[in-house]
This record gives structure tokens, C-alpha cells and sequence, in this order.
């Protein structure tokens, strides 16, 4: 009879492994396979967050510049505005790239301003506070090695079957991903390492104060839109 109660209790304990369906670690975490990321579903928050975590453990984390072939630096500001700069080793132009999926999916992360680099159905690139499917994007390098970033959702249909891709004009300005081909020189992009001589250096106060009046003049706006909507008392 003991050894019966022996037998069920080791049973017992055996029981979250087995149902887990994957192998665990002595620490009693779960080891994942190729064939586990390959089942797990891409229009999920936690997927994300998965290969997040996961490039944070193995340190697969790029700190570099993206220098457009227009001759700009993308940058992302706090506020939400991008744009590309000229000055070498802008603050809001320290971006961090990291996995986001199987392949050669990334995430574009400024540092600091801690915003995702996104892009919409309109082809519009915005600043998002978390990541998620639209702040995901394919690294492709064609055969002279430059950089595109081509959205993982949105693209043309019908014979110009492309996806879009994050650009800079001529004049810094982001360009729409409608009018972006991978050949054109606004979307392709050199990634610069920063290297132990060229550490970013913080924002300085004449910086943090245009952030400021930036931010004050959107709030004015809104709110003479909405001065603008009431009805006029009579």
C-alpha cells in the first residue's frame, strides 16, 4: 500500500511538466524549440513581449543611427514628431533594434524618448508608446548592403505587390510608405554602431524647451478646434 502512495505522488509531481508539453530546465522554466516559436501566433501582444524579453536575455540589441542615403538621421522626439537630422550622434537619433520575430523582424526603439518607431495603414510613420504589430518591421538588405524597413501588415496590392518602407526625402521629412520602393536612395539606410568614442550624450535644455513648446502648441490647437465646435451662445 505504501509503495502504491509512493508511486501516485511521484505521479502527482510529474503531472505540470507533462501537461506543458515542452521540456523544463532544473529551475523548472520551459525550453522552447524552433518548432515552439514557429506555432506561436504573430498577431499577439505576447509574442512581442516574448521575443522582447528574449533579445534583452541574449543581448541581441543593435545601438546605432540610421543614416538614410538622403543624408539624414532618423530621429524620434518624445512628442511623437520624426524627422531626420544632419548632426551626427543626435540624441533622439539613438535607436535600438531588436527582434520582434522569427527571421529578420525588428523592432525600432529610440532610446531617449523611449517610443517604438510605427507605421499605419496610410503609410503615415508615427511614434507608439508600446510595440506591437504595426512597430514591426523587416530588415532587408539588398546587394550594395543598405538597410530597408519594410512594414510586416501594410503593402500595395494587385501586380505592385510591395510592402511599405520607412523613408526620408530629400528635405528630412518622412516619406509616405505608398510612394517608397526598396530601390530609392529616401529608403535605404546605413545602421551606424555607436562605438566606445561616440557615447550619446543627454539632451541639452535648449532641446527639452523646444520638446516643451512643442507640446504647448498641439495643446492650443486642440484646444481652439474645440472653441471652434461649441455652438455660439445667443
Amino acid at each position: 500500500m505504501d509503495f502504491r502512495l509512493v508511486l501516485l505522488v511521484a505521479a502527482a509531481a510529474c503531472l505540470p511538466s507533462a501537461w506543458s508539453g515542452r521540456r523544463q530546465d532544473e529551475a523548472g522554466n520551459n525550453l522552447w524549440t524552433e518548432a515552439d516559436l514557429e506555432r506561436w501566433p504573430r498577431d499577439s501582444e505576447n509574442n512581442f513581449a516574448f521575443w522582447e524579453n528574449l533579445s534583452r536575455r541574449w543581448q541581441m540589441v543593435r545601438v546605432v543611427q540610421l543614416y538614410c542615403r538622403t543624408g539624414y538621421h532618423l530621429q524620434v522626439f518624445p512628442d511623437g514628431a520624426i524627422n531626420g537630422t544632419r548632426q551626427d550622434a543626435s540624441p533622439w537619433g539613438i535607436m535600438e533594434i531588436r527582434p520582434a520575430g522569427l527571421g529578420s523582424v525588428v523592432s525600432i526603439k529610440a532610446v531617449f524618448s523611449g517610443r517604438y518607431l510605427g507605421m499605419n495603414s496610410k503609410g503615415d510613420l508615427y511614434a507608439a508608446d508600446k510595440i506591437g504589430e504595426e512597430t514591426a518591421f523587416t530588415e532587408w538588405t539588398d546587394k550594395a548592403g543598405y538597410k530597408v524597413y519594410e512594414s510586416i501588415l501594410y503593402g500595395h496590392s494587385g501586380p505592385e505587390a510591395r510592402k511599405f518602407c520607412v523613408a526620408l526625402n530629400k528635405n528630412g521629412k518622412p516619406r509616405n510608405g505608398r510612394r517608397t520602393k526598396r530601390s530609392r536612395a529616401s529608403a535605404q539606410f546605413v545602421p551606424r554602431n555607436m562605438g566606445e568614442g561616440e557615447q550619446p550624450r543627454l539632451p541639452a535644455n535648449r532641446a527639452m524647451r523646444l520638446v516643451r513648446l512643442r507640446k504647448k502648441q498641439r495643446k492650443n490647437r486642440r484646444r481652439n478646434r474645440r472653441k471652434q465646435k461649441r455652438p455660439s451662445k445667443q
